[in-house]
């Protein structure tokens, strides 16, 4: 019999998001639960890759234009002569951009469940997700912690007044020409791009972009526990996770 993804229901898009994760240790998550979001800024996440060589758990493009093979074009402040220097790749990123506190959570979409059972009540879908982004989504911890998004969306709104909560787009930085109008404009969305390799991730982003922190800011928002269900990582990519829709709605 071949498998159905949710995502083939026509009352369903591939990327309509079904709920959200976080994956840690079962101590952080059991922190967040309680509504603690522990916030890094992009810094840190930069540095994860430089210095620990960890590409996945960082990103050392992280709110970075690149651009390759550039010409780049140099004054003299006393005698204004030019000249210009060819370049294999060049980086543009700011310190303010770099300081933003940043929470992120991946998406679990329709794309992401397959249909066990469809009846007169109600229609059952359980996560099913390939070995690759099995992997990926491992490396982030033992434990996970599941999110209603409306839930978490409306406990934001409460809370916070300057915030982004968007989902990250992945494409070459490198052949994004809008990405340097963002940098000239301070655009929010500059915090959302990231390159396709991460694509496995599927990212949602809390970005507070009216703050900057030196390391990090523990944002309390209040208990989550009425939105929320720790599992282990392991149980939830094995089929753990099921999610039921009542008739009326399908």
């Amino acid at each position: 019999m071949r498998v159905i993804r949710l995502s083939e229901r026509e009352e369903f898009s591939s990327d309509q998001l079904v709920i959200l994760a976080k994956f840690g240790e079962k101590k952080h998550l059991e922190e967040l639960q309680k509504g603690k979001l522990f916030m890094k800024n992009f810094q840190f996440h930069i540095n994860k890759e430089k210095e620990e060589k960890n590409k996945g758990l960082g990103d050392k493009n992280e709110a970075t234009k690149i651009f390759y093979n550039p010409i780049i074009q140099i004054t003299d402040p006393t005698t204004k002569e030019t000249r210009n220097i060819e370049t294999q790749k060049a980086e543009i990123r700011l310190d303010k951009h770099v300081k933003k506190p940043v929470f992120c959570l991946t998406r679990l979409d329709a794309k992401d469940f397959i249909i066990k059972e469809i009846n007169e009540d109600y229609m059952e879908a359980q996560l099913s997700v390939d070995k690759g982004r099995k992997k990926v989504l491992k490396q982030f911890g033992p434990y996970s912690l599941l999110i209603s998004n409306n839930q978490f969306v409306e406990r934001l709104k409460q809370k916070l007044d300057n915030f982004i909560f968007k989902r990250a787009i992945y494409e070459d930085k490198a052949d994004n020409k809008n990405f340097i109008e963002l940098f000239k404009e301070d655009d929010p969305d500059l915090f959302f791009y990231k390159d396709t390799y991460f694509m496995n991730q599927n990212e949602k982003r809390l970005v507070l972009f009216g703050e900057n922190v030196e390391d990090y800011k523990v944002l309390d928002i209040g208990d989550l526990s009425d939105m929320s269900y720790l599992t282990e990582t392991n149980k939830l990519l094995s089929g753990e996770l099921v999610v039921r829709y009542p008739a009326k709605e399908v």
